[in-house]
């Protein structure tokens, strides 16, 4: 008898693990932004943002005072693209909600820093 109750529980956890396993499509789709960034846009200002983002963090690694500028920092690469943080947090949003055009603005963005890479190891 409690053969067959613990082989009824182990059947009860294998059909559940079948069912939380299958492929799920996102529940989560937003709107398109009001102000809705170009691919372009949204590439250039990835790219910026690593960039600073990778320029922090190594000031950080080599005990280097944190500036205050950090923050101002943003909002200059999001004044300069013609956006700002509430703006972009809902392009990125939209844009994320379907990945196949967030997989093309990262390889823009890789792009993007490959070629500010070479441009700078010309100038060296």
């Amino acid at each position: 008898m409690l053969y067959l109750k613990n082989f009824r529980m182990i059947c009860l956890f294998f059909i559940f693990l079948l069912f939380s396993c299958g492929k799920k499509k996102a529940d989560v789709s937003y709107d398109k932004p009001k102000h809705l960034l170009s691919k372009a846009q949204m590439i250039a200002t990835l790219a910026e943002m690593h960039l600073l983002e990778a320029a922090i963090n190594l000031q950080n690694s080599q005990n280097m005072t944190q500036h205050k500028h950090d923050t101002l920092a943003y909002t200059d690469i999001f004044k300069h693209y013609g956006t700002n943080y509430a703006d972009f947090q809902e392009n990125f949003r939209y844009y994320s909600s379907n990945p196949d055009q967030l997989s093309l603005i990262y390889d823009g963005v890789i792009t993007y820093l490959t070629r500010r890479q070479a441009e700078e190891d010309l100038k060296k």
